[in-house]
């Protein structure tokens, strides 16, 4: 199990696995695979090559990998150009840009 930052942003790295439960009172980046729950104060980034299936909360979402996950944002959430989101949405704004892909419901609150 991973612990709880209470300073640090956390970041696991392209070569890394991970399985379980995430807490950053900062930001979290994903390079490598990720299979769980991932929640941040401040933002959550799925980078490219990277893969996470689980439940997302955060302020902001960025998606430039694959993510297999419900995201609860805050503010938004932005596909980028070769990310691939499948899942339900729920957040302040959602943008997809050209070449993203989103397959799942958006909640605009």
């Amino acid at each position: 199990m991973l612990k709880k930052s209470s300073k640090l942003n956390i970041v696991l790295d392209e070569k890394s696995v991970a399985r379980g439960k995430i807490e950053s009172d900062g930001s979290i980046d994903i390079f490598g695979k990720f299979d769980g729950e991932a929640t941040a104060k401040k933002t959550v980034i799925v980078r490219k090559n990277a893969i996470f299936k689980g439940k997302i909360y955060a302020s902001n979402v960025y998606i430039y990998g694959r993510a297999d996950a419900d995201i609860y944002a805050h503010e938004g959430v932005i596909v980028a150009a070769g990310g691939n989101l499948k899942g339900n949405i729920e957040c302040r704004y959602f943008i997809i840009n050209r070449g993203g892909e989103h397959n799942g419901n958006c909640f605009i609150v």
